[in-house]
This record gives structure tokens, C-alpha cells and sequence, in this order.
């Protein structure tokens, strides 16, 4: 179950149709292991992952999403002889202009992101800090872009869309608790989770939310996460208990209401 007194933040990451999708328009690159069929790889989390972001949106907790979003001159892509590890195919071609190749780019259309805020990767740590401080007053969702799978090496700004996460968790007298489910559990989000835990920040993990390529066997995954401190938690789990979760808003009220009692 999720503690109370915790400002939590939704992170979903790379819910974008060439991941979510094994065909076309998205599809370049589905995330699935060798033993599922398309059906059993990361198509069967759009719902859950529309879900989530629809009841964080209802419990007024922040949402942030990263997104891949490359040229042919990104570093990681390679059309010819990609090795899967460093370089991958062309995929979230958001940087290009052609339509056909941006199509990949988009969040599923099972998530409904209504006035999203969207960082560029190529954005300063100062302007990130601005951006993500306007999207949790306005309630609407941060969109982060990034040229690399690593949030942390492919987004400029990300530390200053942290520090805005964590100077808005201690003005309300919680700690700052990062949700994080997406694509691919093993590579892009594996990245997000120890860039989180590297900077002293906690994690929840949702493991039913989230899908891989088997890079890294999924149970090895978890359980290194599990003893590195990060609670694992199902989906179901955490929408449940999201009534108990101090909202934004609801925290800032319980400081005024206890600076008030305390005159």
C-alpha cells in the first residue's frame, strides 16, 4: 500500500506507439519478450496505463511522461546495423518532419492528455524547473522528451524537473515518492529507476504496469530493485489506495490548517 504523507508523482515512461503497438503506424520497435505474442507484450497495457494516468489526474498527483523523441542523427539510432544495446532502429522519429515517421512518436491514445506541458530535451535545467512548477499549479501533465533511453543522459533539464518535483514535496512537509511504470522495464525505465535512486529519491515500482524485452529476466530485475529499496507494487494496489494518498492540494491545506492551530 502506498504510506500517506507521501507527494507522489505518476511516471510513465515511453507509453508511445512504436513501443505499444505491433503495427502500423507505431510498432518500429514493440516491446515484448521472446517467449509473448504480440497480443501478450506491451499491448495489453495501454488500458492500465490510461487508467493510471486518469485516476492520478482525479487525485490531483502529478504526472509526468517521457517520451523518445529522435532525428536520424540521434546518437542511439542506426538503420543499419543496430546492436540493440547502444543503437537501436529508427523509432520515435519525433524530430523529423515526415508524418509517417512521427507517428511513432505519439503517447498511445489510451492515455488522455489533456493541455500537456512539453519539455524539448534540449531544454535548460532552469526553464525545466519553470515548466514543471507552472504543470503541477495548472494540474496538467508534464511531457518530457529525450533523445536517448536514459531520461538522465537524453533530457538537459531533467534534474531541474526533479528539483522542481522535490522543492514542491517539501513545501507541502512530504516526501517526494516517484510511481513509475512504462516501456521497456529493462532499459528505458531500469534507467529512470536508478537515476531516481541515485539521487536519494524514492521509488514505487507498479510491475504489473510496465513491460520488457528480457534484456535483464524480469524476476532478476525486480529483485535487484526490491533490495535497492524500491517498493513494488501492483497497479490495482496503488489506484486503491490512492484515497489515502495526500494530494498536492490536500497537503497544503493540512500545513495552512496546522500553521494556523500552531498561532
Amino acid at each position: 500500500m502506498t504510506s500517506p504523507r507521501r507527494f507522489a508523482v505518476l511516471w510513465v515512461v515511453d507509453a508511445q506507439e512504436d513501443f505499444m503497438n505491433p503495427v502500423a503506424p507505431g510498432g518500429r520497435l514493440y516491446v515484448k519478450r521472446p517467449t509473448q505474442t504480440d497480443i501478450e507484450g506491451s499491448q495489453r497495457l495501454r488500458p492500465l496505463l490510461g487508467a493510471l494516468v486518469a485516476t492520478s489526474r482525479a487525485a490531483q498527483i502529478p504526472v509526468v511522461l517521457t517520451a523518445d523523441w529522435h532525428t536520424m542523427e540521434s546518437p542511439e539510432i542506426d538503420a543499419n546495423t543496430p546492436n540493440f544495446q547502444t543503437t537501436f532502429p529508427p523509432h520515435c522519429m519525433g524530430g523529423e518532419t515526415d508524418d509517417a515517421l512521427q507517428a511513432g512518436a505519439r503517447i498511445i491514445a489510451d492515455i488522455e492528455l489533456l493541455r500537456p506541458v512539453v519539455l524539448p530535451a534540449t531544454q535548460s535545467a532552469a526553464v525545466a524547473m519553470l515548466a514543471t512548477e507552472y504543470a503541477i499549479a495548472a494540474q496538467y501533465p508534464l511531457l518530457v522528451q529525450k533523445d536517448q533511453f536514459s531520461v538522465f543522459t537524453g533530457t538537459e533539464g531533467v534534474d531541474g524537473v526533479l528539483g522542481a518535483l522535490q522543492r514542491a514535496a517539501a513545501s507541502r512537509g512530504a516526501p517526494l515518492e516517484i510511481v513509475v511504470c512504462g516501456v521497456a522495464s529493462d532499459v528505458c525505465v531500469k534507467a529512470a529507476v536508478e537515476g531516481f535512486l541515485a539521487r536519494g529519491i524514492q521509488v514505487r515500482a507498479l510491475e504489473d504496469a510496465m513491460e520488457g524485452l528480457d534484456v535483464v529476466p524480469r524476476e532478476t530485475l525486480f529483485a535487484e530493485w526490491a533490495s535497492a529499496g524500491v517498493q513494488m507494487d501492483t497497479a490495482s494496489q496503488w489506484m486503491n489506495a490512492q484515497v489515502h494518498v495526500e494530494t498536492p492540494h490536500a497537503l497544503a491545506r493540512h500545513n495552512v490548517s496546522a500553521q494556523r492551530r500552531g498561532r
